[in-house]
């Protein structure tokens, strides 16, 4: 169930990533088909204009979820800034402490009051009421936006996590393409002597 904008939008952002985390798939497989045709010495039937249209689609892909990625940072940013400011104020007791000196005030003055320490009493019970459910409500609210939050910081970790696979990915291309271009013949174990 989505709630807010930004919700909507960390899991488009996040739908998006899974699509470029396929399509990095693909073209890592087709790399290893790469490395399979040159390894089997077949390495001049392989046609490597679809292992670099794969590439160029990834490449792509995470450059469009980066534009993706960065355009969340400033509703997050306005999402935790929320909840900080949440937090201080419901840790803040200002409020709480001037109704208790006020109920001290009164309950010392009982006999000159207007009104009676029982009628104040429940009307600081129904105040007490009220502020019970409206704090219910607000930390519900404060949770909900904190899950945004914590979803945004998964989404992150999960990107990393994909950054890092492609940034291996892409020294491994480096390399592979280079072995092709120099045509180093593969090594076969059979034939090293190896006494």
């Amino acid at each position: 169930m989505e709630y807010a904008p930004i919700d909507k939008e960390i899991k488009a952002a996040r739908e998006f990533l899974m699509l470029a985390k396929d399509l990095s798939s693909e073209a890592r497989e087709e790399a290893d088909n790469l490395m399979d045709s040159f390894m089997s010495a077949e390495e001049d039937t392989y046609d490597r204009s679809i292992l670099t249209e794969k590439v160029s689609t990834a490449e792509k892909a995470f450059a469009e979820y980066y534009t993706k990625l960065s355009s969340l940072e400033v509703g997050i940013n306005d999402v935790s800034a929320f909840v900080n400011k949440y937090n201080e104020l419901s840790e803040d007791y200002a409020m709480w402490e001037e109704l208790s000196d006020i109920e001290m005030i009164h309950t010392r003055n009982y006999e000159i009051n207007s009104i009676d320490v029982c009628s104040f009493d429940d009307e600081t019970e129904r105040f007490r009421s009220f502020v019970s459910v409206h704090k219910d409500h607000s930390d519900g609210i404060s949770r909900m936006q904190n899950d945004y939050v914590l979803d945004y910081n998964i989404l992150m970790l999960q990107t990393e996590m994909e950054y890092g696979i492609w940034n291996e990915f892409v020294k491994r291309l480096d390399l592979l393409t280079k072995m092709v271009k120099v045509k180093v013949p593969p090594i076969i174990s059979d034939e090293m002597n190896l006494n």
